[in-house]
């Protein structure tokens, strides 16, 4: 799947995470020489796969709302000067995310106005990028700013260990 000297580029969004949006924005570093990349996205439960037309940009939705409650698995390949490269590179496992379920989604969908008491349901439910935002947001303000270090951490530890087997 492409040369082994190939310059790299990476998955950066979702990773090891739940989201709520049925139809999640994926993001990756850019390749350099002018690179077209396409996604491709498997429903983990059915095999069902997606992939998008050839793109010149980083980041990429599906068209159709995924299913709810369901793990996707992603990599995105790239083709510049000739050369193939896919993210992440074999034999790396593969990347997944999982769109929230519809009673996630609900207990979700009206949140404090709190960025930390949001950012603490956020990551209790798994939102983990929801979450590390939220979060940040709190350090920037300064107030709680003491435990943000503790919970993005926690948040670090728990995308070592994802956990997406539903």
């Amino acid at each position: 799947m492409g040369a082994a000297d190939a310059p790299a580029f990476q998955l950066t969004g979702p990773i090891a995470t739940i989201v709520l949006d049925t139809r999640p924005a994926l993001n990756w570093t850019a390749l350099a020489g002018s690179p077209t990349y396409i996604v491709t996205l498997q429903d983990q439960s059915t095999g069902e796969t997606i992939s998008s037309p050839p793109l010149q940009r980083t980041e990429w939705a599906p068209e159709q709302a995924l299913a709810r409650g369901r793990t996707y698995a992603w990599q995105v390949a790239a083709s510049a000067g000739g050369n193939e490269v896919v993210a992440p590179r074999p034999p790396d496992p593969p990347v997944r995310f999982m769109i929230a379920d519809e009673a996630t989604a609900g207990r979700l969908g009206r949140l404090p106005s709190s960025p930390l008491v949001r950012g603490v349901l956020y990551a209790d439910a798994g939102l983990l990028d929801d979450a590390e935002r939220e979060f940040k947001k709190v350090g920037a303000d300064g107030q709680g700013a003491d435990r943000v270090d503790a919970f993005l951490e926690q948040i670090r530890q728990a995308r070592a260990a994802p956990r997406l087997t539903r």
